[in-house]
């Protein structure tokens, strides 16, 4: 399989973005666009490098978008490839915590945000956009999304949340998002670098951002085939 990857990061988490480039890699990614936000606004930094990424090479097999704090398996895109984790309509998120934890291993579909009616039941929680992959037609299915285009005029998330952005664009074009158990990715950054995002500056992610169930970087994946 052919492969497009980007990462976004921001100039006060540079020194991050350098290791966590260096742990793609040992994965097996490659990193094509690597974009650094000079305004502080995730949402846009994420769906123009994901814009970017896509016109640069239009006829890969899948893409791949990292955030600039994690740390990742060994393995992980060649255990992707034999893992027929690329079944048709659904997109693969590489980072499992909170609700998406608990599962049989191997990959299942994430949670359900819980929405009471008269909201869509089936609709899914999107836990985090750390680490996200689609197909060829998934990620022209997402870039297309009215409901992505949309999200960047909504009063108070405009400027974050992809990860709510990405499960709803998708679960409304008939697409599941699928994760991990183990899981393959693990959270490094322990503070938001985002403006307005509802949280006190001196606000930390703690334990609570962190995969229980992350085995480690130098786990290698394809152990688990």
């Amino acid at each position: 399989m052919k492969w497009a990857c980007g990462m976004i990061s921001v100039p006060q988490r540079l020194h991050l973005a350098e290791l966590t480039a260096a742990s793609i890699r040992k994965a097996g990614f490659q990193l094509d666009l690597v974009r650094v936000d000079q305004h502080q606004d995730a949402f846009a930094n994420f769906f123009l490098t994901l814009h970017e990424v896509y016109l640069r090479e239009p006829k890969v097999d899948a893409y791949a978008m990292f955030e600039d704090d994690i740390v990742i398996c060994r393995g992980v895109r060649e255990y992707i490839e034999k893992s027929n984790a690329f079944a048709p309509r659904r997109y693969l998120n590489l980072f499992a915590f909170r609700r998406n934890e608990g599962h049989e291993r191997g990959w299942t579909e994430g949670a359900l945000c819980g929405a009471k009616p008269p909201a869509d039941p089936t609709l899914q929680a999107g836990e985090g956009a750390l680490a996200l992959v689609w197909s060829n037609e998934g990620i022209r299915v997402l870039l297309s999304s009215r409901p992505m285009h949309d999200h960047s005029h909504h009063l108070f998330l405009s400027k974050c949340c992809q990860d709510g952005a990405v499960v709803n664009a998708m679960n409304l074009a008939g697409y599941r998002e699928y994760v991990h158990t183990p899981s393959l990715v693990q959270h490094t950054g322990d503070e938001t670098c985002i403006p307005k995002s509802g949280k006190p500056p001196d606000w930390r992610w703690g334990e609570y951002g962190l995969a229980k169930s992350f085995p480690g970087e130098d786990f290698d994946a394809l152990s688990l085939l």
